[in-house]
């Protein structure tokens, strides 16, 4: 009896051991697998209109077409008022042409932007992004920027969260932003955040100035996962 106890809780260990390990080999993402996960799910963005012209990054969102980014990705100023870009294309790393696309949402003060594919023959092309919870987050947690950095096609970098929820004054208005050490630069803005596991937990959009208008480098802000999820419902 003895000897069969013993036997049956070895046997309950290493089947525990191993839904564990099989959890975590299932779920837990090397940097390469995350990036190959979401390389269907990340676009190059550019707008147009006449002399004016900006680069930017997009994620899809859903099986219809639908991506998400930055409101100023796709829109510009002139003579102090905000106008959305004639013409907007948009192109995944593994496409040689652009496609184009229609802003069908967007919120300026929180600075998100719906844009849709206007070809429907191409939404199967694109595959939506997994969606976090961005209230998981924590100080110190792994996370990883995938955009078009320089407007020189897709990249990626790596991180890690300084802080979950951090207060900024912008235009004189306080907002919440998601804090880390990513790597971002002109033409990253709209672009993924990602956690370990690949999910979207944010959407990279802005660096800070120095009081003599220098940019601060090391340092990414990005408008959390939730608040997207509230304006994708709204």
């Amino acid at each position: 009896m003895k000897k069969a106890f013993i036997g049956t809780f070895t046997g309950i260990a290493i089947l525990t051991v191993s839904l564990v390990t099989l959890v975590l080999v299932d779920h837990f993402k090397s940097p390469k697998e995350i990036f190959n996960k979401n390389i269907q799910s990340i676009v190059e963005v550019i707008s147009t209109t006449n002399e004016f012209e900006s680069y930017g990054t997009a994620v899809v969102i859903n099986n219809q077409g639908e991506l998400i980014t930055n409101y100023h990705v796709v829109s510009y100023t002139q003579n102090n008022e905000k106008y959305i870009h004639e013409v907007i294309l948009i192109r995944l790393s593994t496409q040689e042409t652009y496609i184009e696309v229609e802003v069908t949402k967007f919120d300026e003060y929180n600075d998100l932007a719906i844009i849709k594919i206007i070809d429907s023959e191409q939404y199967s092309e694109f595959k939506p992004i997994e969606l976090g919870n961005s209230d998981d987050l924590s100080i110190g947690d792994v996370c990883y920027a995938i955009g078009n950095a320089g407007n020189l096609s897709i990249s990626m970098s790596q991180g890690i969260i300084g802080s979950p929820s951090i207060k900024l004054v912008i235009d004189d208005e306080e907002k919440t932003y998601i804090q880390s050490d990513i790597s971002i630069t002109s033409g990253s803005s709209g672009g993924a955040l990602v956690d370990e596991w690949g999910k979207l937990i944010g959407i990279t959009t802005l660096r800070l100035k120095d009081n003599t208008g220098a940019v601060i480098y090391g340092y990414g802000y990005s408008i959390a996962v939730n608040q997207i999820k509230q304006f994708l419902g709204s």
